[in-house]
């Protein structure tokens, strides 16, 4: 079973921490119940946001480094880690910024791609975050990498995410340049707070090409001035 449903509203999360958790920690205790019942393995996709505490820290994190969550969005997915964890066949894959594209299809949610790219459409300054280094992560190529997790039966915890790292401001950047959307970009410091200090997870799992590589892939589909649905 691989578990791909959560409560994604960081922000959000702060004033919606019992609905969080339900979704977040709650469900997977529940799947690990229903795992275990019938005897089939469990993947937990959780985040980088299960880091952060440690302000000061610029290198990656490796799997058996300690979590230190800020926000609760980050608090609920370690808990999720915890309850997946009672179930010995488990697995627990920790990616970062998921994002993909697929122009006309009504069953995929938004991702902050879209988002971003709907208030360029405003034409209004956007200030982005330029303080947060991490790896956004296309979703297609994480697919493939957790079928050969599984293949592999290698029970625990991995991380799997793009090569290469970025902030979020120079990530913003090469979007609209290769989507060729003129937007006026503000770079701003996040500080060390609630859902902020997103850093790079070792990618123990090769998933993809570089930036410019992904992007391309990413935006060959999106044709200029084309509004997203």
């Amino acid at each position: 079973m691989i578990n791909t449903a959560a409560y994604t509203h960081v922000d959000q999360a702060e004033t919606e921490s019992d609905r969080c958790f339900e979704i977040n920690a709650q469900a997977v205790e529940t799947l690990a119940k229903v795992c275990r019942e019938m005897s089939c393995p469990l993947m937990q996709i959780s985040t980088d946001y299960v880091f952060g505490a440690d302000c000061e820290r610029r290198t990656p994190y490796a799997v058996d480094d300690l979590p230190g969550p800020l926000s609760v969005y980050g608090h609920n997915k370690l808990a999720a880690e915890q309850a997946a964890r009672l179930y010995d066949q488990h697995y627990i894959v920790r990616t970062c910024g998921l994002y993909s594209v697929s122009p006309g299809n009504p069953r995929r949610v938004r991702n902050f791609v879209d988002k971003i790219l709907i208030l360029a459409q405003e034409q209004k300054p956007l200030r982005v975050v330029d303080d947060q280094v991490c790896s956004p992560t296309y979703v297609p190529h994480l697919s493939n990498v957790l079928l050969e997790i599984l293949k592999s039966g290698q029970f625990g915890i991995h991380h799997a995410v793009s090569t290469g790292e970025t902030s979020w401001f120079g990530f913003y950047t090469e979007l609209f340049r290769q989507a060729q959307v003129p937007v006026s970009m503000v770079p701003r410091v996040s500080g060390c707070g609630t859902s902020s200090v997103v850093q790079c997870l070792i990618v123990e799992w090769l998933v993809v090409a570089n930036l410019a590589g992904r992007a391309t892939r990413l935006f060959a589909a999106c044709q200029p001035g084309t509004p997203l649905n």
